[in-house]
């Protein structure tokens, strides 16, 4: 074969096996190496890497037609192989396979464009779009003047139509799965709320807020005290609903604008109110998102509080719904032409709109959404139980006819039980049903107890050292605990892992530890590593770190330095770096208790009151001999 088209052949192997990878994780829901949610610590990608679900779930994360969505992912896959069977058909430098290559190569360049816009890069994306380019480039230099085979271009249009037919159904099937399970466990928890929740005389009596009562204190005559329901400022549909929706919203949010079409018409059902709060991502006036993903978000929310303030309810909802169909986005010559054919006064609106008011009204929805542990948009809340699964149509449909359902001969109001957890115990529940990842077996461990903390981090990280300070504090409580340290150095020269270089000592400092453990055994090993954690601390990091490691550990410094023992040393970090790689680090510190990942632990919590709650649930609330300190 010819270089030319070897080439050509590798290149949409490669963009092949990439968009197989995404199509199966869509299809499946796994999470992918590389491809780990927003960084709670350091982020070991640059800014945007490794957001396939982002990527996945934006406007260029899906196709539409004929009322179908399929995932961009397997239309790439279908696609690819469509051009691998036109190619091998007709040839790698044959007009046909050459434009088609093109005519790929001008997709992966406009996908590219818009990574670059949206600052959202997926490594497998970028591999397929790489391997669109190496074919591009095989066929060019494999050029021949061979015509188009139609037998070649029947059997490429074949390959891509049985491919997404195929991919579809399965993909719709697995996805109308996944919806109907989280449907049912929504509905169950929201049920199981309601039966907890019998009522009481004064309860049936109580009288029922309008929807702009939205801090009316409710009587519960067990409680001394209530909390304000859990709502709106305004609401759509019933008065007295039996099934009150809340969600949390984003006005140029590609998946609250696709969730809006199905949350018009369940809001349009009998006993079922609607009510919207604000997240824009946007750092105009939410600093808890990282960059700005919406650039008109916050001006979009503001417009929806201003048509509230100018006209109530009414005036919400109208601007609520144009602002949905202009995706959020509009010059404010479009603004003041929208609100003049909405009827609202102009000069009051524009004066609301600019206001400090609406402004704090969103403000004051944003740290509400971080309490309550957000990490996108939309959130939705069915009776205060957080649903998911809403990417999949018809989930929240599924959701509210169950529970009017089960809720048929009921007419109490229960809207006085509608209170999310808080994101405290939001991530204390996650990591309570997180799968074990990390083996806690055959690693040194300080300390002997009931509950395995296990920290994968780099010394020269200041999260890792503000995390290892933390569970120094717990442990120093006495719970029943142990502490083993995961070296990752943020340094390819030793991590192959890791994209870039961000430590320059990582890797030094790391086999420092490692050398002394493996001279001087336990004690020396956590001698080294408390030395370890306060050189990480210094700015600039001492040039020679080996010798107050070995002086800490009380071993020889020349036999750390010994060749045999540097053998040894990159042995045992190659295989750390190996193990923890499995696990799909994208951020140190990654935290592990009993072998169950601890996520967002920098998500708007005390991190250490988070930390401490899953320290003493994993030992069973059983203390002991203090544990040393990490």
């Amino acid at each position: 074969m010819a270089y030319g088209d070897t080439l050509a052949v590798v290149g949409l192997l490669l963009a092949l096996c990439s968009t197989g990878v995404l199509a199966y994780a869509n299809l499946s829901g796994a999470s992918l190496p590389g491809c780990g949610g927003a960084a709670q610590g350091t982020s070991l990608a640059p800014a945007g890497w490794g957001g396939c679900a982002e990527a996945g779930a934006s406007a260029w994360g899906q196709v539409s037609f004929g009322g179908f969505t399929l995932s961009t992912a397997l239309v790439g896959l279908a696609t690819y192989c469509g051009a691998l069977v036109l190619m091998k058909l007709a040839g790698a430098g044959s007009r046909s396979t050459r434009w088609s290559m093109r005519v790929l190569l001008a997709m992966s360049i406009f996908f590219i464009a818009v990574a670059i816009k949206y600052q959202v890069w997926c490594p497998y994306c970028l591999a397929a779009h790489v391997g669109v380019l190496l074919a591009w480039i095989g066929t060019e230099i494999a050029a021949s003047d061979e015509p188009a085979q139609n037998k070649a271009w029947l059997a490429a249009v074949a390959t891509l139509a049985l491919v997404v037919v195929t991919g579809g159904v399965i993909e719709s099937s697995a996805a109308r799965k996944r919806s109907e399970s989280a449907s049912a466990a929504a509905a169950s928890v929201i049920m199981q709320k309601n039966r907890l929740s019998e009522p009481t005389a004064d309860r049936l009596t109580a009288p029922v807020p309008t929807p702009v009562q939205a801090a009316v204190i409710l009587p519960h005559a067990s409680e001394p005290e209530v909390a304000a329901r859990f709502t709106g400022r305004y609401q759509q549909g019933s008065k007295t609903p039996k099934v009150r929706i809340v969600v949390i919203s984003d006005f140029q949010c590609a998946d609250c604008q696709k969730l809006e079409r199905e949350l018009v018409q369940v809001a349009a059902l009998p006993n079922v109110s609607l009510s919207m709060k604000h997240f824009p991502f946007c750092r105009d006036c939410n600093p808890n998102v990282p960059r700005t993903l919406h650039a008109n978000a916050c001006w979009a929310a503001r417009a929806a509080e201003a048509g509230g303030i100018v006209a109530g309810e009414s005036g919400f909802w109208l601007m609520h719904h144009w602002l949905f169909a202009k995706g959020g986005s509009f010059t404010e010559a479009e603004l003041r032409s929208g609100v003049a054919e909405m009827g609202l006064p102009v000069d009051q609106f524009m004066a609301a709109f600019t206001g400090r008011e609406s402004l704090d009204r969103v403000k004051a929805d944003v740290a509400e959404a971080m309490s309550l542990g957000i990490s996108r948009t939309p959130m939705v809340f069915v009776n205060g139980v957080e649903c998911t699964g809403w990417e999949s149509p018809g989930t929240v449909s599924r959701i509210v006819t169950a529970v009017l359902q089960a809720t048929a001969n009921t007419s109490w109001d229960q809207s006085w039980t509608d209170q999310p957890p808080r994101a405290l115990e939001k991530y204390v529940s996650m990591w309570r049903s997180a799968p074990v990842q990390m083996n806690t077996q055959n690693v040194r461990r300080r300390g002997d107890g009931l509950a395995k903390i296990d920290l994968v981090g780099d010394y020269q990280e200041s999260g890792t050292r503000e995390m290892h300070a933390i569970i120094a504090e717990i442990l120093a409580e006495g719970w029943s605990a142990s502490f083993a340290f995961h070296h990752y150095p943020a340094d390819p020269a030793c991590n192959p892992s890791i994209p870039r270089k961000m430590n320059d000592r990582a890797c030094e400092l790391a086999k420092g530890v490692i050398a002394a453990g493996l001279i001087g055994g336990d004690a020396a090993y956590w001698k080294a590593h408390d030395q370890a954690i306060a050189l990480g601390a210094m700015n600039p990091i001492p040039a020679d770190i080996i010798r107050p490691l070995a002086t800490a550990a009380q071993v020889d410094l020349g036999q750390i330095q010994d060749p045999l023992t540097t053998n040894g040393v990159n042995l045992r970090l190659s295989q750390c770096v190996a193990s923890a790689s499995t696990l799909s680090i994208t951020e140190l510190p990654t935290l592990f208790v009993n072998g169950r990942r601890v996520a967002r632990w920098k998500g708007g919590v005390d991190s250490r009151e988070l930390i401490r709650k899953v320290i003493i649930e994993a030992c069973g609330n059983v203390k002991g001999i203090p544990s040393p300190a990490p």
